[in-house]
This record gives structure tokens, sequence and C-alpha cells, in this order.
């Protein structure tokens, strides 16, 4: 047994984890108490956090109403691994069910935070502090550490931080900036690194009022290599969200020399699903890189295009192309469009043939997207097909599609995958049963 106080609360702590590392928290990760929302809150720290702040629950001390301070928690998947980030009142704050005193949990409404990069003196590092609007007094936040905790999960040297260190920008750029672009290369090299996803809050925050950020980050766009495409999906789609000004930004690049730019560029305009975005799309059809064209083709059917649009008739086209993804790519655009007669094809294609879904121009993703339950009795019996890829690649669009976790796939026993096949069956037959009960 440890002599060290403090050790034996961290001990403590860390046997509680392996089973519930929130204290009394339920499987989802909250506490035994429903959570309450918040509006808004903004955190306050002289870093960019790791773990991800969509997923903070907060404890006011004594209360919401007049807090004192204000402790955390995460989920346990999370908890687990940003331990580090407790302090040693906060360790306590979990492990000895303080939480019942507290008033709490809350939860900030989903894309709803904001951070605030606290500038350091030489000598003095603030420490972490929460409001809960901008402008608003900051509060205490007791259980955070105020110096930002090694991250194991980091190699010593990163090769995607090579361009940032040397790159220099059109305009004078803030700590806060100088941070979060650091962060977004810096996590383009790490699989399962969650710190671009706070830079990214900060970037979209300050990039809606600041036109010079806006210019360094179609710079940063135009400049950066690809080896780690991360960074430009998260610049462009901080552009999209600052307004017109950085929309007209990202159709500007659709010229760019580099085909993987421009392949970059027709993602985020299919994202965003703006008519004006389609118009550059369509140019990107005339492409002189064939991957840029089925790219922007792709696009497109993300996007849509109406029926009446200038350009519909050459995207019908490609409904006779040799190649059976650019098929369902404009059948997928025409329906998305308004085009009700594309969703009977579409279900033909899953009906007759045999190939995977993804090979379908990701076809599986597009019945989950538009939740096209009809498709479901066509999934079932691609459960059937002799080749595993066929039957795996529809297991998983019907996982997503009922949200039934079923085994099956490749090694699954015979008995698991029967019993997939029964309960996704019955699914939908209920389903059927609860359509039809609407309808009366």
């Amino acid at each position: 047994m440890s002599s060290n106080p403090d050790e034996e609360v961290l001990d403590h702590l860390d046997d509680s984890l392996e089973d519930d590392p929130a204290g009394d928290a339920t499987a989802d990760g909250s506490s035994g108490e429903a959570e309450k929302t918040l509006e808004s809150g903004v955190l306050h720290v002289p870093y960019v956090p790791d773990f991800p702040v969509d997923d903070l629950i907060l404890y006011f001390v004594p209360s919401r109403e007049a807090p004192r301070e204000v402790y955390h928690s995460l989920p346990p998947n999370v908890l687990d691994r940003w331990s580090a980030y407790l302090t040693k009142k906060g360790y306590r704050f979990l492990s000895s069910n303080e939480d019942e005193s507290a008033d709490g949990p809350y939860v900030v409404k989903p894309g709803n935070w904001h951070i605030d990069i606290v500038e350091t003196g030489k000598f003095f590092l603030p420490k972490p502090t929460f409001s809960f609007g901008t402008g608003d007094k900051p509060i205490p936040m007791v259980s955070l550490e105020k110096r930002r905790p090694l991250d194991p999960w980091k190699p010593n040297y990163i090769r995607a931080t090579a361009f940032i260190k040397k790159y220099t920008p059109p305009r004078t750029l803030s700590k806060a900036v100088e941070y979060a672009l650091w962060e977004v290369e810096e996590c383009g090299e790490i699989a399962g690194s969650t710190a671009w996803e706070n830079a990214e809050i900060i970037l979209r925050d300050l990039a809606r009022e600041s036109a010079d950020l806006r210019e360094v980050l179609g710079d940063v766009f135009a400049k950066r290599q690809e080896e780690f495409d991360l960074g430009s999906q998260v610049y462009l789609r901080v552009l999209a969200q600052s307004g017109d000004e950085g929309f007209q930004q990202i159709c500007d690049f659709h010229s760019h020399p580099q085909r993987i730019k421009r392949c970059h560029v027709a993602r985020a305009l299919g994202d965003l699903g703006s008519p004006e975005g389609v118009e550059v799309l369509v140019r990107l059809l005339d492409d002189e890189d064939p991957e840029v064209r089925h790219v922007a083709l792709r696009a497109i059917g993300k996007a849509g295009i109406a029926r009446d649009h200038s350009a519909a008739e050459r995207i019908g086209e490609y409904l006779e192309s040799s190649e059976i993804s650019e098929q369902v790519l404009a059948t997928v655009a025409l329906m998305r469009g308004g085009d009700p007669k594309q969703e009977k094809r579409l279900i033909q294609y899953i009906k007759e043939q045999p190939m995977p879904l993804i090979d379908m121009g990701d076809l599986g993703s597009v019945i989950v997207d538009l939740k096209l339950y009809q498709c479901t009795p066509f999934l079932i019996s691609r459960l059937k097909s002799s080749r595993v890829e066929v039957r795996d690649d529809a297991a998983e669009v019907l996982r997503e599609l009922t949200g039934l976790e079923l085994e099956f796939h490749g090694h699954s026993s015979t008995e698991d995958r029967r019993a997939a096949v029964k309960q996704w069956t019955q699914w939908w037959e209920d389903y059927k049963k609860q359509r039809k009960a609407a309808k009366k």
C-alpha cells in the first residue's frame, strides 16, 4: 500500500476507471442522473487540449446559478485515456463521489463549445477557467491541469510539422491561430488524435470575424504538402463556414495546378451542397485529370442536381456509362435533386449487381445517408452471396441502417450469421408494420 495519500487517491480512481471511470457513470458515459444541457460554453486554457471538448461533463459547486468552481469528467472511454489532465483535486472529486453534492452533470449543446487560448506571461501560467458565454465571468475549473500533459500517443518527431515550422504567413498570427495550425498539421500524421477537432473550433470561431485569418487559411491550403490531407480538409471546412468570402476562396481553388488540391475542393463543395458550388463542380467534370472528374461527379452525387438545372441532362448521360460507379453516382445526383424515379433504379443496382456496394460509387454510404430503409430486404439477400466481400459490405450497411450491432462477417460462426440474418429480417418485418400503422 502506498504511503503517499495522493497516490492512494490515484490508485483508487485507477481501480474505479477499469469498471466505471466517471464514478456512477452509465454505459453512455454520463452519470446516473440525466445530463442537463447548457446552451453554450467557453473553455479558457493556455493550450489546445488533446481530449475532445464536446465530451466534457461539467459539475458546478455549489450550484449552476452561483458557481464558485467547476469540475469536469469525460465518458469512460475518453476519461481513461486523458486522465492525465485531471488535477489531484479533480481525482478526489471523481473518486469520492463528491459529484453527488455538486450541481450536475451538465453537457454543452453539441457544436456550441468555444475555446479561448489564454495568453501566457514569461513566468506566469494562467489556470483554466470556464464561462457560459463570451464576455461572461470566468469560473475556476479546478479539475483541469494548467500545463498540458505529454501525449504518449505522439512520437518525438512528426514529419507533418515540417511545413508549418518553416511557413511564413502573409499576415501576423495570434498565438491561438499558431497553436491551432500546429495541432491540425501535427494530428494529420497521428492516428487517433483528437486535438485537431479543438483546433478546428478555434479557427472556425476566429475566421468568421477575421479576413486576415481567412487569407492565411487559403494561403496554407494552397502551399501545404499533401502527404497528410487532414489539414486541407479542415482549412476548407473552416473557410466554408466563415461566410461568402470564404466560400469564394474555395471556388477559386478549383483551378489550382495540383490535382490533389482540386480533388479536395470538389469534396468540400460536395459537402456544402450549395447551387453555386454545383456550378463549380460541373466545370470540374471537364478537368484534365480523370481522378478529379470522378471526385467531382461523386461530389455532385452528394450535393444533388435539380431536374431543371442546365447540367442535369449532362449528368443524365452518365446513366449510360460503361462504369457502374458512374451510373450510380449520376442516379444518386438526380435522386437527391428531386427525381423520384431514380430511387427504383438505385434499388435495381443493389438487387442485380454482384459487386460490393463500395465499388458502386460507395452506394452503402448513400443508403445510410438517405435512410433508404426500403433497401433492407435486398441488403439481406446480399448476405447469401458467395463472395465474402459482398456479404461483409452488406452487413456493414445493415448495421448502420438498422442500428442493430450484430455479428456477421467472414470469420463469424454459421450460427452467428444465421442469428444476424434472422434479427435483421425481423427488424424489416417490424418496420413494415410500423410504416403501415403510421399510414393508417
